[in-house]
């Protein structure tokens, strides 16, 4: 699955449809599926339009990720 949204966050035209067939061979359903795509898709439209806008990320993200190790 991560292949897959990884796949389809860099090179989306790419995907055919043996990439779903091969999802749907570990045992994803098609709904399933949609949810993979669409969750892939939201985050890259949330992340480029943050970007496109010049957001910075709020002082308690930053300290999160810090304290992380991001």
């Amino acid at each position: 699955m991560l292949d897959f949204a990884a796949k389809l966050n860099r090179v989306p035209a790419a995907i055919g449809e043996g990439d779903i067939a091969a999802l749907r061979g570990v045992g994803f359903s098609d709904e399933q599926i949609m949810d993979i795509v669409l969750v892939t898709a939201l985050f890259n439209f949330n992340n480029r339009v943050i970007l496109g806008l010049g957001i910075q990320p709020d002082a308690h993200l930053l300290a999160h990720r810090s304290a992380r190790g991001d």
